[in-house]
């Protein structure tokens, strides 16, 4: 709104032209305030106004709203734009956060139903309270984490997003690609605080407009205008944080606590947010505002008398302009102003267009707000949209230890994303070639309802149908517990013939099941383990007898040299310096320390004060066990690509370097995307393992297979029972040991198939309805065998061969003499009387031939 005051002074100046008297424009300025509408994207404006901000869809409702004008566009044009540029990068799968406000939940839905139209699939759509509530803050943050869509729509105003940044800060979120709804694309709040979780971001932004005159007119601003005008008073105030005597100013803001202003502020040395006329959006909008209406009573002063528009074409009178009357000049304003065309359509709504922005870090950290292409409707559906991709800089490279799903190996979504686990793509690869060694071909399927577990078992059901592995079923049970649906998934798994289960999910997401197979007394499955249980020591002490004998591929094992002693040196004193040892001291002893610096409660409100006695020499338990390193040392090998990336980086020699004019990165300010150009190119040995990026950014695919034991004392035993690793070919890639596996039912491998295989002598019978590994077996006929085990059909013999009793083999058949007539016959019965009338004692021998013999002998 401030940008108003440049506005209607230079209206003002330009009096003359429009016909208009000077003090007839002072005296209107209040009017002109009342006309132009509320900041506020809602449907509680005036009906009766020309927004500059308000982008609610609703609004174009001429029924409800016949007389609400705007320079902004309809967010319905917003949200076809950024479906299109969501098209644009393949992005499928998006979440979409808010505040619970008109804007956010028009918008949203918008975006949901436009979504739908254009094959993009939302991941969940949430809104948090207008109240700050931190358990619902902290519910949305859990769910933007666990998802596995990196692109998030934040539709919301500029402040609104603070809460659920600050969470992101407090857990170390940083792999969000943020798409910013215009109320927040240029938001120069969240730029400075947020930039680390914010650089890369993209959005639309209002069209920016440079406003003549503006610049010279604010410096040229003294204090003696504030008291002239409450507008100027509020910039004033705000500019330079004080608070003028008898001010005009009626948004006090926090103007109550501001020191008082001293008379010595110049505007022509401030450089503030409300000074800079370069990134005039919202007060370009103002600007527009203001001049419609001027054009519209420029209009309407030029009515001639007699030929007006109203009734008995009378004119408006000037004096006592009625808004009804100034409307109707306003739908038909058509203006140019810096070369833009200004109208409203039949809606009230302005010709829609939009830039593109991209949130850029400069050379001095700062966000930079990048135009990186546009949107404008009036160009054709092919050219609406453009976006120059070779300068958008997106956020920087990300390395990460436990984020698995396969559809972050999509470099068009992803394009710098890395990580030292590997895709998912190749543990199911190597499920898969498990089950068959085992000559499983009837599993079931089940997974808590996450990205994780459907991105997941959608893979195993695709592998298993290209290996002749049939899925019995796949099942998944809700984020939120419902018992009504964990009995119906336990009665599935009971009730099926398949007795090999795969659980993909989380570690200790399978509970709510293996309490219901304990109440039931379910202890008949052999259970696989995907990676992110396969060694999950928190649920061997409830359910042993359930779990023991699990197989499951696990990350690979490292030993990370001196990490024991490093451990076991930690002293209480060093827990009050660091977040980190400070919630690694609380989690092993159990206690609270006093002032403490972890931000992860967990359950630490409840326990006990630390003594200050704790010694970790005496410890011992999963933080401080050493030897099953897993996930630790993916980190490890995470942090050592970043470091042999930055030690490259450095050796770069001048004028050779790989970025633009063969330039160098600067070590000292080292920018995301230049590290990401060298994290591309490590190569280097850990423990005699290779650790290496593939052109999506994944490792070399290796795991531990390994089989769950009971060990001394009763505690579980993860023992390693093969391996897989990708860098082998062919069969060399699975090698499994049999010999050392224990089996959950005994000593042999559970049989889980859906039919039993047919014997030679039959052929498989696919059943209606049924995968095809559930068939029945259909004895050969007479005359033909099979002489394989699941023979899909029989073969007849040779015409001078008959089937043997077991349908499995061809036997030539016997041939006997009786008289002068040849009887053949291979397998015979003989019958003891045979009359047929005119026909005693005839039969007819397999080659037509009429014989006279004294008994009959009938060939099977």
């Amino acid at each position: 709104m401030k940008a108003l005051i440049g506005s209607l002074y230079r209206l003002r100046n330009q009096s003359e032209y429009l016909g208009l008297r000077e003090s007839w424009i002072k005296t209107k300025i209040q009017a002109f305030n009342d006309i132009l509408g509320t900041a506020i994207s809602s449907v509680s404006v005036r009906r009766e106004s020309v927004s500059y901000f308000a982008s609610c869809s609703c609004l174009s409702d001429k029924k409800e709203f016949p007389y609400f004008m705007r320079t902004i566009p309809s967010d319905a044009f917003q949200i076809k734009a950024i479906v299109k540029l969501v098209k644009h990068f393949k992005w499928t799968w998006v979440g979409a956060v808010g505040l619970d406000t008109d804007y956010a939940r028009f918008g949203i839905q918008l975006f949901i139903e436009e979504a739908k139209q254009s094959d993009v699939c939302i991941a969940y759509a949430e809104f948090f309270p207008t109240t700050y509530t931190r358990e619902r803050i902290l519910e949305i943050v859990d769910v933007m984490k666990k998802s596995s869509a990196n692109v998030v729509l934040g539709f919301t105003g500029e402040g609104d997003l603070v809460p659920i940044l600050d969470e992101f800060r407090l857990q170390n979120i940083t792999h969000i690609q943020w798409i910013a709804s215009e109320a927040w694309s240029t938001g120069t709040l969240l730029r400075n605080e947020y930039r680390e979780l914010l650089t890369g971001s993209v959005g639309f932004a209002i069209r920016r407009g440079q406003i003549p005159g503006l610049k010279r007119f604010l410096t040229r601003l003294r204090q003696s205008d504030a008291y002239t005008s409450p507008f100027i008073a509020e910039l004033w105030e705000e500019v330079f944080e004080c608070k003028l005597n008898n001010s005009l100013n009626t948004h006090t803001h926090g103007a109550q606590s501001r020191k008082p202003c001293s008379g010595l502020e110049s505007m022509e040395t401030k450089v503030h947010i409300y000074t800079d006329d370069t990134q005039l959006r919202v007060s370009y909008n103002v600007y527009k505002a203001v001049y419609a209406i001027a054009h519209a009573l420029h209009n309407m002063n030029s009515c001639i008398k007699n030929n007006g528009p109203f009734e008995n074409n009378s004119c408006a009178e000037m004096k006592n302009i009625h808004p009804w009357q100034l409307y109707h000049y306003m739908r038909n304003v058509r203006f140019l102003t810096l070369g833009e065309e200004v109208s409203f359509d039949k809606n009230g709504d302005p010709i829609p267009s939009y830039d593109l922005i991209n949130w850029q870090m400069g050379q001095d950290g700062s966000i930079e707000f990048v135009k990186v292409g546009y949107y404008d409707a009036t160009l054709g559906t092919e050219t609406e949209l453009f976006i120059n991709d070779s300068i958008i800089l997106w956020r920087g490279g990300q390395v990460s230890y436990f984020a698995s799903c396969n559809c972050l190996s999509d470099k068009l979504e992803f394009p710098s994303f890395m990580r030292t686990i590997p895709s998912d793509a190749f543990q199911i690869k190597a499920i898969v070639r498990m089950v068959k060694h085992f000559k499983w071909t009837w599993v079931g399927a089940i997974g808590l309802d996450t990205d994780y577990a459907r991105f997941g078992i959608q893979l195993f059901v695709e592998e298993a149908k290209r290996s002749g592995v049939c899925v019995a079923y796949a099942e998944f049970f809700p984020t939120t517990y419902k018992r009504e649906r964990i009995l119906e998934v336990v009665d599935i798994i009971r009730s099926s013939s398949a007795k090999v289960v795969l659980g993909f999910t989380g570690e200790g997401e399978l509970i709510p099941i293996l309490d219901e197979f304990k109440r039931q007394n379910i202890t008949d499955i052999q259970w696989i383990a995907s990676e992110a249980w396969a060694t999950a020591t928190l649920l061997w002490s409830e359910y042993r007898e359930l779990l023991i004998g699990t197989i499951g591929f696990a990350i690979r094992k490292g030993d990370i040299p001196s990490l024991k002693s490093f451990l076991t040196r930690i002293r209480l004193s060093e827990a009050y310096s660091l977040p980190f040892i400070a919630e690694f001291w609380e989690e092993i002893f159990n206690c609270k320390l006093n002032n403490s610096l972890n931000l992860h409660a967990h359950a630490s409100t409840s326990r006990k004060p630390c003594t200050g006695h704790e010694d970790l020499m005496t410890v011992e338990n999963t933080y401080t066990d050493v030897t099953q390193l897993r996930v630790s040392y993916n980190v490890y090998k995470a942090v050592y690509a970043v470091a042999h990336a930055l030690r490259n980086m450095n050796g770069c020699k001048t004028g050779q370097g790989p970025f633009a004019n063969n330039s160098c990165g600067d070590i000292r300010n080292v920018l995301p995307w230049q590290l990401l150009h060298y994290m591309k190119e490590v190569n280097f040995t850990t423990f005699g393992q290779e650790v290496s990026f593939d052109k999506n950014g994944d490792p070399i695919a290796s795991y531990d297979l390994v089989n769950w034991h009971e060990g001394p004392g009763g505690s579980v035993q993860f023992v390693k029972m093969g391996f897989y690793d990708a860098a082998l070919e062919g069969e060399r890639e699975l090698f499994i040991n049999d010999s050392i596996i224990f089996w959950h039912g005994g000593k042999q491998a559970p049989v889980s198939v859906c039919s039993n295989s047919c014997l030679p002598g039959s052929r498989k019978a696919p059943r209606k309805g049924q995968p095809s590994c559930c068939f029945d077996c259909i004895p050969c006929a007479d005359g033909e065998i099979s002489n394989q085990t699941d023979s899909i059909e029989c073969f007849k013999c040779a015409l001078e061969d008959w089937s043997n009793e077991a349908r499995d083999r061809c036997l030539p058949k016997i041939i006997e003499y009786s008289g002068e007539v040849a009887v053949e016959y291979s397998n015979c019965v003989h019958l003891s009387q045979f009359k047929k009338k005119g026909t005693d004692n005839l039969v007819v021998n397999s080659y037509g031939v009429l014989a006279d013999i004294p008994f009959l002998l009938v060939c099977c």
